[in-house]
Parts: C-alpha cells; sequence; structure tokens
C-alpha cells in the first residue's frame, strides 16, 4: 500500500472501518487496497466513507449470514454509489468541516473546564453548608 490509497476492511467496512493511508507500506489480506485512479481529495472521501449514511450504504452491498459476518467483496464495492463534486469542492468541503472540527474541539474544552470549575465551587458549597460557614 502507498500513502494516499483508502484501505479498507472487507469485515468492518459497514461500520466505517475505511480509511485513507497515511503510510507506505504492507497490510493484511483483511484488508483491500484502493488506489485511486483520477484526482480526489483523499479526505474527502475518508469521512465520507465513515458517515453514518454511507455505512449503511456500504452494509447493503455486503454479504453474509448475519451482521457479524457481513463482508465487503471488492467486486461490490464499486456498486456503492456516493457524491463525487470537483475535485475543488471536495477540497473545501474538507476544509470546512476541519474548521467545524477544531470549532467544536475548542468549544467542548471550553465546557469541560467551565463543568470542572462548577463541581469545585459545588463542592466548596456542600463544605461549607456542613460545616456551618454558610446559613441554608
Amino acid at each position: 500500500m502507498k500513502k494516499g490509497d483508502f484501505i479498507v476492511n472487507k469485515l468492518l467496512a459497514w461500520m466505517g472501518a475505511i480509511g485513507l493511508s497515511e503510510y507506505d507500506g504492507v497490510t493484511s489480506p483483511a484488508y483491500d487496497i484502493l488506489r485511486p485512479i483520477i484526482a480526489i481529495a483523499g479526505e474527502y472521501y475518508h469521512t465520507l466513507f465513515r458517515l453514518p449514511i454511507c455505512s449503511s450504504e456500504l452494509k447493503r452491498h455486503s454479504r453474509g449470514i448475519m451482521d457479524m459476518r457481513l463482508r465487503l467483496y471488492f467486486d461490490k464495492f464499486g456498486d456503492v454509489r456516493v457524491p463525487s463534486p470537483p475535485v475543488e469542492e471536495q477540497r473545501e468541503i474538507s476544509q470546512k468541516l476541519l474548521e467545524l472540527d477544531n470549532e467544536f474541539s475548542n468549544a467542548e474544552k471550553i465546557l469541560t473546564k467551565q463543568i470542572e470549575k462548577l463541581l469545585e465551587l459545588k463542592a466548596v458549597l456542600i463544605n461549607s453548608a456542613v460545616t456551618g460557614k454558610i446559613r441554608v
């Protein structure tokens, strides 16, 4: 496999086990290696293949006797229909998603700190009430 290839876990593809390789190397036979033959923004498809709607489409094309035995065969992967905007639009979508992800991560950090401070305040208030430092 080469950096920029898509690595597809045949057994877990329907659960989002598809990703853009960041490395050159080898992989197990349990994986299919897909190499783009046209210009694409790999990050766009990396995100797209992991979305629940895409996972359900991959599941629809998988074969097996039950969910835990489903397998997405290579010849069926080509039947999966996905949106394919122009490459520049793929890049714009990926960039916007990255920006939104960073905003959400920053908001999560701020909220986590606020929750920690509120929990500290709660502990101080309980302690003050129990020890009689404040009247309840």
